[in-house]
């Protein structure tokens, strides 16, 4: 089973000048990485059909559900592309229908989920039911909860659910330097005290946010050279 994510461009001259520009410009993320162009990888190059496009004009992305071997980053990576294609040729709404109906003073750009749902892609920052729509002007996530929303997944598995403690229960200075250290990278500190499981979880939200914001400054110098190549062309 595979997915897609997409862009319906605002013309087949949009789309086709978009797709020419990838073709030319665009590094798959084992390619950013310093591997080899031929390496598997698990996502289709901007040119190839889509299997799920119900729009016009659209490029984008398949992915294997093997996706889900991929890092945060290697994801925000191909869905940032996008969200910055989008913004510079892609088609706006002026209401999108998620859980609910969103209507924006000015229409925005979209991106496209499986065929089907139009993600708004805002530039200026939107109430918070949408902060995870928020974008730079290169198509990053800023907002800050909704990056570490990603990451979540890996305090889960790492320090919550191997020791599951009741709210507020304290655990033992050895049992918080098993467990929080080493997912940290973190050598044993006489340093750290006994935290309760909530501290705990924001030490470790804080800290890996700095390592979010350092792992993804590839990604941005990436779409800022895309950026300056596609503005030198206009």
């Amino acid at each position: 089973m595979g997915y897609s994510i997409s862009v319906n461009c605002v013309s087949q001259q949009a789309q086709v000048r978009m797709l020419k520009f990838l073709e030319k410009n665009f590094k798959h993320w084992g390619v950013l990485k310093g591997g080899s162009p031929d390496a598997v990888r698990y996502i289709s190059d901007p040119k190839d059909d889509l299997d799920y496009a119900r729009g016009k004009n659209q490029i984008g992305f398949n992915y294997k559900s093997g996706w889900g071997t991929f890092d945060a980053d290697e994801r925000e990576y191909y869905y940032a592309t996008l969200r910055w294609a989008a913004l510079q040729v892609g088609q706006r709404r002026s209401a999108v229908r998620l859980a609910k109906t969103y209507r924006f003073d000015e229409p925005v750009p979209t991106f496209i989920y499986d065929g089907c749902d139009h993600w708004p892609i805002l530039i200026a920052k939107p109430t918070a039911e949408l902060t995870w729509c928020w974008v730079d002007r290169l198509g990053m996530i800023r907002g800050r909860n909704d990056i570490a929303e990603q990451y979540r997944l890996l305090i889960w598995d790492h320090l919550i659910r191997p020791l599951p403690r009741k709210k507020g229960e304290k655990e033992t200075k050895a049992e918080v330097d098993d467990r929080v250290l080493p997912v940290l990278g973190l050598e044993p500190s006489a340093e750290l005290p006994t935290l309760t499981l909530e501290v705990q979880i924001k030490l470790v939200e804080e800290l890996l946010w700095a390592e979010v914001v350092k792992a993804r400054a590839p990604i941005k110098n990436e779409l800022k050279r895309l950026d300056d190549l596609w503005r030198a062309e206009s």
